[in-house]
């Protein structure tokens, strides 16, 4: 039987005291749980580390050495998050991994040259075309921009419990686990194209 390929999925904390860990501590961004759903979904052995959940993976041991024994691991940064999840892909590097990092989100999409300088991958844009391919070890190093989701309906529901200690760090604040809100994706993209915004970059006007 075919080992099964092993692959880490990192959301990297925030800066200290930014209005934006209000929100991603409490709601999960939903990209690489998506991701980490389909690969779940085919047979890869898959977990998710939010650091805005469940703390820093470099100062859990077991945590890190998880990582260090992945295959692939994939990091969704936003422009606040990335200098952190530069420095994450750092220290593995320092200390001996030898698997593949790949960064893809918002900030790796704006910014592809300067992603590839931390990491062996890059993906602009959705990841959902290129997830497979990537976890079993077809896709060369450098930036990709693979073909967008044709079809949101197609996508899984995002497995939330795929993220490491989130029963335990995150639905145990609430007093009725069952009752906790999680969100969802309705769409992507935006007909109106605002200048200050990056939707449109990143999902188009559909």
């Amino acid at each position: 039987m075919t080992q099964q390929r092993k692959i880490r999925f990192i959301e990297p904390r925030g800066r200290h005291a930014r209005p934006l860990n209000a929100w991603i501590k409490r709601w999960p961004l939903l990209g690489g749980i998506t991701l980490a759903t389909i690969l779940d979904e085919q047979g890869f052995d898959v977990l998710i580390y939010n650091e805005n959940i469940s703390g820093s993976v470099d100062t859990d041991s077991t945590s890190y050495d998880d990582l260090k024994s992945a295959d692939v691991i994939c990091m969704t940064i936003m422009t606040p998050t990335a200098a952190r999840g530069y420095e994450i892909a750092a220290k593995l590097r320092e200390d001996g991994f030898t698997g593949k990092i790949a960064f893809g989100g918002v900030h790796a999409t704006m910014c592809p040259k300067e992603a590839l300088e931390h990491g062996d991958i890059v993906c602009r844009g959705e990841g959902e075309n290129i997830i497979e391919a990537l976890a079993r070890g077809e896709v060369a190093d450098g930036i990709h921009e693979p073909p967008m989701v044709e079809d949101l309906d197609s996508l899984p529901t995002p497995n939330h419990y795929l993220i490491y200690r989130f029963e335990e760090d995150l639905l145990a604040k609430c007093s009725r686990k069952e009752l906790y809100e999680l969100p969802a994706m309705a769409s992507r993209g935006c007909p109106y194209g605002c200048v200050y915004c990056s939707v449109t970059r990143m999902f188009g006007r559909k």
